[in-house]
């Protein structure tokens, strides 16, 4: 099975690498990213994994895609997870009881916890996604509560027998990772990655059908880990 990393790695020293230098001439306005901010910024999540000690093992971000309690984000960030908080922009922490469903090609996973007040995101069609369209990146760079990026998406890249791998131009530090990737209408288009190549930032955009197939396989009787039982366990 070949990763998502090593498949950025391969394409981009090939010809398939799509993306073009593409500057927006019609970003958002200011009142537009206040009100965009604003509006969707309470159903992103900081992400924090800790061990079987309740120490940090990394940080990054999620956001909610079901207001049952199921949030997706990055894969990679869960690994050797033993207890994953969520913490909200109104600084309430929830606790994740499972990884629900996880997509290994993508490295995008999804995780239940309990009911949200805040929205769902709405996940963004692959039809309405335009190279050069204008788009904003939320997440919690550093463990910093929700920040916002702007950029634009600047190509596809493809990956897994497709081609919509977007390539975005927003600053995705770690702690973004796996935050949502944002039209100006609030469709998420994809779930924030980054990855270093030869020296360089390459800042990615997981297509939301990606999350989309896992929602419609999501199954709570039948989870890819009980954190719960598993905490008991260690306990």
């Amino acid at each position: 099975m070949t990763s998502l990393s090593t498949c950025i790695s391969r394409t981009l020293g090939v010809t398939v690498f799509f993306a073009f230098s593409l500057i927006s001439t019609d970003l958002f306005a200011q009142n537009d990213l206040v009100e965009i901010f604003e509006k969707y910024s309470p159903s992103v999540l900081t992400v924090t994994v800790l061990d079987k000690d309740g120490r940090k093992r990394r940080q990054g971000s999620g956001f909610i895609v079901d207001k049952s309690g199921i949030v997706a984000t990055s894969l990679p960030l869960l690994e050797r997870a033993v207890t994953i908080e969520l913490k909200s922009t109104d600084g309430k922490v929830r606790i994740a009881s499972s990884i629900l469903k996880i997509d290994r090609d993508w490295g995008v996973a999804l995780l239940q916890t309990e009911k949200f007040d805040a929205p769902a995101l709405e996940l963004a069609r692959p039809i309405d996604i335009q190279i050069g369209m204008d788009v904003v990146t939320m997440g919690s760079p550093e463990g910093v509560n929700v920040t916002l990026s702007q950029g634009v998406v600047l190509g596809k890249i493809s990956h897994a027998d497709s081609d919509d791998l977007l390539q975005i131009s927003n600053a995705i530090g770690s702690g973004s990772v796996g935050g949502p990737v944002i039209t100006d209408n609030g469709d998420v288009i994809g779930l924030a990655a980054a990855m270093v190549r030869r020296g360089q930032p390459v800042r990615l955009a997981i297509p939301s059908r990606i999350i989309g197939a896992l929602l419609d396989e999501s199954d709570p009787d039948n989870v890819v880990q009980d954190l719960a039982r598993l905490s008991e366990k260690i306990e």
